[in-house]
């Protein structure tokens, strides 16, 4: 048998060597108490683990590709707010009140694996009363 540490790969493979070996050795094994279904039972319960190891490695790889998907569509939003951003900037340029809300709405965090994230200040001053555009965040 394989160490503790090998691939599940290795280790079917060495339980299937194992099998194949006992096969030969069957009358002799059943001789010495060997239950009759004993290698069946080993064979269908190898099946059971390559189908859940193949399951396994499937579901990762979709994982990983969903995440590579998630990743562009992400930068696309970032964008999509950017530009949003923009016209924003111009439309509320002289309402506070309408941009201080549109800069919380933009920067909502995001939670990671379930945790709570509270909700910060937006630290972004309002327009100026000239009517001009309000300061770009960053301090441009």
């Amino acid at each position: 048998m394989p160490n503790g540490t090998a691939s599940t790969q290795v280790f079917l493979t060495a339980v299937r060597g194992l099998v194949t070996r006992a096969e030969v050795q069957k009358a002799l094994l059943l001789e010495k108490g060997m239950g009759e279904t004993l290698l069946d039972d080993i064979r269908a319960q190898v099946g059971e683990m390559e189908s859940a190891w193949e399951a396994a490695r499937t579901g990762r790889t979709d994982h990983i590709g969903a995440r590579a998907d998630l990743g562009v569509i992400t930068a696309e939003l970032m964008g999509l707010v950017k530009v949003l951003d923009g016209i924003n900037r111009v439309r509320f340029g002289s309402d506070s009140e309408e941009f201080a809300a549109w800069t919380a709405a933009k920067h909502i965090p995001v939670s990671r694996r379930g945790e709570e994230v509270p909700v910060p200040e937006t630290g972004v001053a309002p327009p100026d009363e000239g009517g001009s555009s309000p300061p770009r965040e960053g301090g441009a």
